[in-house]
């Protein structure tokens, strides 16, 4: 399936047709292409820093979708025979499938905010939550900006669970059988998120979460690596449509 070349909507919002100059992006090696490609491409609906985690990455699902069809193709490597490995997606599945969190929370309430099991309150993390954090190169801002009530300082291992809680990324883990060697392994997969895909990820070029440099195209990594300290391996995509 070719590009869209016509204006359309995903979700509440309204988007035009790509050009070159789009198209140009969707191959930059920037970890935050998918964020200034989707700047450029809606027309109307909302501020895109105001969408939380989870809409940001359902709206990237959505735009995908529309682009190229449901179905995304990506390649990794064999963890046990290094061989190349290839795995196909559905997003409407993906999406279907319940959120991997660490944690209930109670929520959100009439705000939209959440009550973690100490007693503070959250809000769920936005596109421009996350920015500003990976700009100032400063986790713990994120979190500061995100807790409403109690101290942000307090437990962040909680508190990173809980805003992951709260606006879960289009995550899941994907099996994956190598067809050389019959290798079973997890691959995790996810729908691009600005900068960062976790609250608690680290700024781009670490290895914690961040997102590979192909826009609207599928992520993930790779279980069951040798433990040689090697960073995990990110999805290459294999073909768009």
């Amino acid at each position: 399936m070719s590009p869209a070349r016509d204006p359309f909507s995903a979700g509440r919002f309204r988007l035009r047709a790509l050009n070159g100059s789009d198209e140009f992006l969707l191959d930059a090696a920037d970890p935050r292409a998918p964020h200034a490609l989707l700047r450029r491409l809606v027309l109307e609906g909302g501020d895109i820093d105001a969408l939380t985690i989870a809409e940001y990455d359902r709206l990237l699902a959505a735009v995908f979708e529309a682009l190229y069809g449901d179905q995304v193709e990506a390649r990794t490597q064999c963890a046990a025979c290094s061989e190349p490995l290839d795995i196909s997606l559905s997003l409407a599945a993906l999406a279907a499938a319940p959120p991997d969190v660490a944690i209930e929370l109670a929520g959100p309430d009439e705000r939209g905010t959440f009550l973690l099991p100490d007693g503070r309150r959250i809000r769920a993390p936005t596109v421009g939550d996350v920015e500003h954090a990976v700009r100032s190169v400063d986790i713990a801002a994120l979190r500061h900006a995100c807790v409403l009530e109690g101290d942000a300082d307090a437990d962040p291992e909680l508190l990173d669970a809980a805003l992951e809680a709260a606006a879960p990324a289009l995550t899941r883990d994907v099996a994956a059988t190598c067809p050389h060697c019959a290798a079973a392994q997890p691959a995790m997969t996810a729908a691009l998120s600005p900068g960062c895909a976790k609250p608690n990820a680290r700024p781009p070029g670490g290895p914690h979460d961040v997102l590979s440099a192909a826009p609207l195209r599928s992520r993930g990594r790779v279980g069951g690596q040798a433990g040689n300290g090697a960073h995990p391996e990110f999805l290459q995509p294999v073909s768009n449509r």
